[in-house]
C-alpha cells in the first residue's frame, strides 16, 4: 500500500496530525519504513526534530 501524506498536513491541528499518524501506525499494511516516513512528516509539520 502506498503511503499518502496529506497535502495539508502543515495546516492540520496537532490532534488531527496525531489521529492521522495513529491510523498509519495501526494499519498493518504499511511497512515500518512507511511508518517512519509518516512520523518524520508529522515532526517536520510540527517543527520539531525527528
Amino acid at each position: 500500500m502506498k503511503l499518502e501524506i496529506p497535502s495539508d498536513l502543515e495546516r492540520m491541528l496537532p490532534h488531527e496530525m496525531s489521529e492521522w499518524l495513529s491510523s498509519v501506525e495501526e494499519d498493518e499494511s504499511y511497512t515500518e519504513t512507511q511508518v517512519k516516513e509518516a512520523r518524520k512528516a508529522v515532526s517536520i509539520a510540527l517543527g520539531v526534530d525527528a
